[in-house]
């Protein structure tokens, strides 16, 4: 009995790898999963032809980061295959994704989706021409479209900044 309790609370705290959606097409998501975060990527002049996206459990938790293709759509809906996946990091309550607005050698790159520390403990550079607050990287991962794979980066050599701001 034991053996089981310890099952179903493994299976209640989902994490990426206990659902893998490689080679899927999305959505739907599987029940108790969602995608709400995500940026599009243009390609050659294809408006969205790829896309990063966070995948959620039930509880909104972020248990992965996908890498999709657009396939087609449905009625105004768009239809990916996801093309790679990879397993969130836990977060604390001061961290916060970060996607469209990350540097890597002082260039943007829509390719990086990122966690950045947005509470106590934040670097606080401002980018003195715009005013940005830049914040601290503490996970990374780039999209290499060619590859097809999410590709783990240095936090250290990744920028990102706050929108909004």
């Amino acid at each position: 009995m034991k053996i089981v309790v310890l099952m179903l609370s493994l299976l209640a705290t989902s994490s990426a790898h206990a659902i893998s959606l490689a080679g899927q097409e999305v959505p739907p998501y599987p029940k108790g999963f969602d995608s709400r975060m995500g940026s599009c990527l243009t390609v050659n002049a294809e408006q969205c032809a790829f896309a990063i996206s966070v995948l959620e459990n039930a509880r909104g938790v972020a248990v992965g980061v996908l890498a999709k293709r657009l396939v087609r759509y449905k009625g105004n809906e768009a239809i990916w295959r996801v093309v790679d996946q990879v397993e969130s990091p836990p977060m604390a309550d001061t961290h916060d994704w970060a996607m469209e607005e990350c540097r890597r050698d002082g260039r943007v790159d829509p390719t990086i989706v990122a966690i950045v520390t947005t509470g106590p403990g934040r670097e606080e550079a401002a980018a003195a021409e715009q005013g940005e607050e830049v914040l601290a990287t503490v996970w990374a991962m780039r999209f290499d479209i060619k590859a097809g794979r999410l590709r783990p980066l240095d936090p250290a050599s990744v920028k990102c900044i706050l929108p909004g701001t």
